[in-house]
């Protein structure tokens, strides 16, 4: 009678765990944010003003060189533009490459009257691991909506040309 009561208790263990998802199993045993696992930093949480809901945006991809090798170390920024709404350009959010090239940003913002974000690349780790031309893109969300709050935009690759001397930057 007790390995039946033991059985049937684990088997409500385990379809509770299956019910509740994964992130209920990270919350339970102290890793409240999985993209803290994923990615060792921390997304916080905005706080929606006045009843107007934040917009959550995602910007996924690869730094390389001219031959497709990845760059380690380049420091990827999301500005806003200047438009008829915003009046002066501001930062929203940054990240590096990691040893494969690849980096993740995530912002959010209230305001979403222009989807258009500019991308900084910066080399900023000098000579390390060679030197690179800054560089400045556009990137569109009008169709990158995954969501009714979320825009994610994937496989943006960014290209940077090899400084030929110290005086080249873009």
């Amino acid at each position: 009678m007790g390995k039946k009561i033991k059985l049937f208790s684990k088997r409500i263990i385990i379809r509770l765990f299956q019910l509740l998802g994964i992130s209920s199993l990270l919350t339970a045993f102290g890793c409240g944010n999985a993209f803290l696992l994923a990615y060792g930093t921390v997304v916080p949480e905005p706080v929606e003003k006045y009843g107007v809901p934040a917009n959550y945006f995602t910007l996924e991809g690869k730094v390389e060189d001219e031959e497709h090798n990845p760059i380690t170390g380049i420091k990827v920024g999301i500005q806003t533009p200047i438009s008829e709404y915003n009046e002066e350009q501001h930062s929203l959010s940054f990240g590096y490459s990691n040893e494969y090239g690849y980096y993740i940003i995530n912002w959010h913002t209230f305001d979403t009257s222009d989807l258009n974000y500019i991308i900084t690349v910066e080399d900023v780790d000098g000579e390390e691991n060679g030197s690179f031309n800054n560089k400045t893109q556009i990137i569109d969300y009008k169709d990158g909506r995954i969501k009714t709050r979320e825009y994610k935009k994937s496989g943006i690759t960014l290209t940077l040309t090899k400084k030929e001397n110290e005086e080249s930057d873009n």
